[in-house]
């Protein structure tokens, strides 16, 4: 099976990357030539457009990822990066499953560290992904070994 973002998930990205830099000239101009007197918030002012600059920053960034999609076979799990790489890790060859709420994801480490497959909790049926790896991760025993930690 193959899970990939949603066309509404990619299409509220890309709309917040406008709105945020839209955001911080409105402020930018509001804040320093909609006035009649000198603005004594000027730090205030150029604070808040940056807040919007660094949010626009950080869509930006996080745009590549859009175009990744996770594909679950019988065999292993494979994440296809956006630059058309794949990393793909087989059923037994599965070290460890990490669950990382703060950067809103659950990483599949293989026996081979360097080998991660991240899935983003925003993909398009992600509780369905959830279940198909519990299961394979069941067959291959490391559930068992690890336990579930809430997953």
């Amino acid at each position: 099976m193959r899970f990939e973002f949603s066309r509404g998930f990619r299409f509220f990205t890309y709309f917040s990357i406008v709105l945020f830099f839209a955001l911080a000239v409105t402020s930018l101009y509001v804040g320093l030539f909609m006035r009649q007197s000198p603005n004594l918030n000027i730090p205030a002012v150029f604070g808040i457009a940056a807040m919007f600059v660094v949010a626009g920053i950080y869509q930006i960034s996080i745009t590549p990822r859009l175009r990744e999609a996770i594909v679950i076979t019988d065999d292993g799990i494979a994440q296809e990066l956006a630059n058309g790489s794949k990393v793909t890790i087989r059923w037994k060859e599965v070290a460890r499953l990490k669950e990382r709420p703060f950067l809103g994801r659950l990483e599949l480490i293989s026996i081979e560290p360097t080998r991660v497959v991240r899935i983003e909790y925003q993909i398009r049926g992600f509780p369905d992904l959830v279940a198909l790896l519990l299961h394979h991760l069941e067959s291959s025993k490391l559930i068992a070994e690890q336990g579930s930690k809430g997953l």
